[in-house]
């Protein structure tokens, strides 16, 4: 399994997303994304989002709607 830690960017400054980084070990996804979080209220106070997602499978659109949409 992968844990991709994400930075959802600031809607109201224009900040962009952002991968962080992907991980084979949850509760380092989860030490990674905590430490990103607290750097960020810290240093610019936007309104950002952080969020693990875990990769369950690879080479392959799992979005249920785009597969829909798109037909792979």
């Amino acid at each position: 399994m992968k844990y991709v830690v994400v930075d959802v960017g600031c809607l109201e400054c224009g900040e962009e997303s952002s991968v962080l980084g992907i991980f084979t070990d949850r509760k380092k996804a989860e030490e990674i994304m905590k430490k990103c979080k607290e750097y960020q209220s810290e240093h610019w106070m936007g309104q950002h989002y952080f969020f693990i997602e875990e990769i369950k499978e690879e080479n392959k659109l799992v979005n249920d709607y785009y597969k829909e949409k798109i037909k792979c």
